[in-house]
């Protein structure tokens, strides 16, 4: 049997049962014609049907807006936050990668090596990545988050 992993990201957030995310999602509860609400009794439209939420389950939201449910004991084990990343590093990432995602053509000690020894980048670029090697790497190889400005 041969193993998989994930490769794409998802954007998602975990239901806490407030209002705002009923709103956000169009929810429905068994008390909503009653003019009640019930948290333990909420659903979600879905790809596959109305699916029930619980306080606690990631609501998952893929690129054409359909939304998903996933338990919170298999998000923890499925899915990481990306590596959140200085801009330059990004500008870095991208123009040496030149957006190949193919690992026998990219090779991230290479853009480590460049970036530091070779004045592929500049010295903030190098030095971050000097101090970040395995969160370079991730972001690298896995897909980051820009940090936001402050």
């Amino acid at each position: 049997m041969t193993k998989y992993i994930k490769t794409a990201s998802i954007v998602a957030e975990q239901y806490d049962g407030s209002d705002k995310m009923f709103k956000k999602y169009n929810m429905m509860d068994w008390g909503t014609m009653n003019g009640l609400r019930h948290s333990d009794q909420v659903f979600i439209q879905t790809l596959e049907g109305s699916l029930h939420v619980h306080i606690g389950d990631w609501i998952a939201t893929g690129i054409k807006g359909e939304h998903w449910v996933i338990a919170a004991d298999i998000f923890k084990r499925t899915y990481r936050e990306l590596t959140v990343i200085p801009e330059a590093v990004g500008d870095f990432i991208e123009k040496f990668s030149g957006g190949e995602t193919d690992l026998d053509t990219i090779n991230v000690a290479t853009a480590i090596d460049a970036a530091i020894n070779w004045g592929e980048s500049t010295d903030l670029v190098a030095d971050w990545i000097g101090k970040n090697t395995d969160e370079f790497a991730k972001a690298y190889l896995d897909g980051y988050e820009i940090e936001a400005k402050s």
